[in-house]
């Protein structure tokens, strides 16, 4: 049988190649990262669009797992916990640890250690929340025992142990609950026309958004909630599955390696003063596996 003429040889060994390629590349498994509007920990549109401190962190993770092909979904947080409860491999890589979570998902080792929440306060309304504030911390559970002042919360979001066992126990219409989207941006523009009383968040979510609401700094204060502690640790998680167990085996080799480098200063960097300090300082004990 004759040889095919250099050129034609070249043509089917570039197709062959290019065969292989697609091949591999549709044999990879599809993970779905569902991520949520949360500046400065999620930043989907402006100037800063895509640097936020998660927004580095997924395309930290994402190029170091090429073994998945990545795709990202923007859902609120009841959305998300849907997806990851559809049996689809699907990840987020930013939650706070809850017994109700652990149940539906699984965790990673910790990635990142975060200012934990707290209220902001508008200056003019301190002096009849004064009661509720006390040695530079807010008594979440006297003002919800109260009942007379509402709270601006995310739908199904955690705050952590303490303050969503203090949620729980509050009488109906204390809580007032965002479900749509630019959520903490809303609540901020529903206190500034005092149809609430505090907001509740993470201080560089709340500032960051403040600007957006038309809110100078000046004119609020946040308090951290009495009983927490300063810092809360912060996972990826995946589905419930055998597939997402997989994956978050996968995820925390890579977590023990991005920790080693700019982990740290992704969240450091949204901090000043004093705050970025103490936080730099206390990073060193975060991790402990």
């Amino acid at each position: 049988m004759p040889a095919l003429p250099f050129f034609k040889r070249l043509f089917l060994l570039a197709a062959c190649a290019m065969w292989t390629f697609c091949a591999h590349a549709e044999s990879k498994p599809r993970l779905i990262w569902t991520i949520r509007d949360m500046p400065p920990f999620t930043i989907l549109e402006g100037p800063l669009k895509g640097k936020g401190i998660a927004d580095r962190m997924l395309a930290l993770l994402q190029a170091d797992l090429p073994q998945y092909e990545h795709v990202v979904s923007v859902a609120n947080r009841a959305r998300a916990n849907q997806i990851l409860s559809s049996g689809v491999l699907t990840c987020d890589s930013g939650l706070l640890w809850s017994k109700e979570r652990e149940q539906m998902m699984y965790f990673s080792i910790p990635t990142l250690g975060i200012l934990t929440n707290g209220v902001v306060v508008r200056k003019v309304d301190e002096e009849k929340l004064a009661p509720f504030i006390q040695k530079g911390e807010f008594d979440l559970a006297a003002f919800i025992a109260d009942g007379r002042y509402n709270l601006g919360t995310l739908v199904e979001r955690s705050y952590g142990k303490v303050i969503d066992t203090e949620l729980a126990r509050a009488k109906p219409g204390t809580i007032v609950v965002h479900h749509g989207t630019d959520a903490t941006l809303s609540l901020l523009r529903m206190q500034q026309h005092q149809r609430l009383s505090v907001v509740l968040g993470y201080w560089p979510e709340l500032r960051y958004q403040s600007e957006n609401a038309g809110v100078t700094l000046e004119a609020l204060n946040f308090y951290p909630v009495k009983g927490v502690p300063t810092y809360q640790l912060a996972y990826v998680t995946c589905s419930k599955t055998p597939e997402g167990l997989q994956a978050i085996k996968a995820i925390n080799a890579s977590v023990r390696r991005l920790r080693e480098g700019e982990v740290v200063d992704l969240y450091a960097q949204w901090l000043d003063g004093d705050t970025r300090k103490a936080y730099l300082k206390a990073a060193k004990g975060f991790f402990k596996e």
